[in-house]
């Protein structure tokens, strides 16, 4: 975790500063404390961080408080390459973007918000990645609070670590973001909903328990309980959290790896239309052909002709009426 609240040292699992790359830090006024503020020709490099395989479920999470043009990275381990693989979290014309890209069009996963953050605010924002290798396992929040997301790829099938450094700030070097950057995490999992809601509370416990319980946002009250398990409760009360929140996972496990997936097919009720594709000219559609059992070297029972056989019709198969071998394809 990097703070920067008035320097570039991380505040947990990292002793070594950050390297400030294209010009002196500046910093200012932040969520809470400090931040460092980028003009738009600067990031911070972060050393051998955050290098996440396509199998890892990782969490990447800051405040940022963003300057037009609304575009740059957040955090990203990747390159200004044409063809660089890695993942990164950025702005990109104010919608928020994730990629996670071993070669791009044809191996890659690209997700972005369908609402946009705003500009000269702070504002809370967050990305999960499951492990699942689909952009379903992606989730994307902005002030707590989950975004729907635009799927633009899908289709990722080989590892995407590289060995470009943790990058704040920037995607590669050259898609710099203008603006406010504070308090940046990475976590080694997929923080849940509820966790990535008590990450966006600017408010501190103290500041929590001054007020009214019916004043409280749900996602303060959230990060009130936590508290009390974290270091109020006693260790009977901590351990049967412990083994609720271990049932949820194995029950969740237990969905994603002990159910076989399953394809079941059902024939459309209005067919697509269907043509002949001409040899070296598929933009033009050549003839409109229909469904149909071949006349020749036998014939079924009319009931049967010009469709497929449904699931109940395929006894039509065995029957002596049919003298031939028939699949279904």
């Amino acid at each position: 975790m990097r703070t920067l609240d008035g320097d570039l040292v991380a505040s947990v699992g990292l002793s070594a500063p950050a390297t400030l790359k294209g010009g002196d830090a500046a910093f200012g006024a932040g969520p809470r404390g400090q931040g460092l503020f980028l003009n738009g020709q600067q990031h911070l490099d972060a050393g051998d961080v955050g290098k996440f395989s396509y199998f890892d479920d990782f969490t990447v999470s800051a405040w940022i408080k963003p300057e037009e043009p609304l575009s740059g990275g957040i955090a990203s381990r990747t390159s200004d390459d044409a063809y660089a693989d890695g993942w990164t979290f950025q702005i990109e014309d104010g919608h928020l973007q994730v990629n996670l890209v071993k070669r791009w069009l044809d191996d890659s996963i690209r997700v972005e918000t369908e609402s946009t953050v705003v500009p000269g605010r702070w504002q809370h924002v967050a990305m999960t990645y499951d492990g699942s290798r689909t952009a379903k396992g992606i989730v994307v929040t902005i002030d707590g609070q989950p975004q729907s997301l635009v799927v633009h790829y899908d289709f990722l099938n080989q590892d995407f670590a590289n060995k470009e450094p943790l990058r704040l700030g920037s995607t590669g070097s050259q898609h710099p973001l203008k603006g406010g950057l504070a308090d940046v995490q990475i976590y080694r999992r997929a923080l849940s909903v509820d966790d990535l809601a008590i990450l966006a509370v600017k408010e501190n416990v103290s500041a929590i328990a001054a007020l009214p319980r019916s004043e409280r946002t749900s996602a303060q009250a959230l990060k009130m309980r936590a508290a009390f398990l974290a270091i109020g409760a006693d260790a009977t009360l901590q351990a049967a959290d412990d083994r609720r929140a271990r049932a949820a996972a194995n029950l969740q496990q237990f969905f994603e790896k002990s159910i076989p997936t399953s394809m079941v097919m059902v024939d459309q009720r209005d067919p697509r239309q269907t043509t002949v594709l001409l040899r070296g000219a598929y933009d033009h559609p050549g003839e409109t052909v229909t469904a149909g059992i071949p006349a020749a070297p036998f014939r079924c029972d009319a009931k049967f002709e010009n469709r497929r056989i449904s699931q109940n019709e395929r006894i039509w198969v065995a029957t002596t009426s049919n003298k031939s071998v028939y699949a279904k394809v």
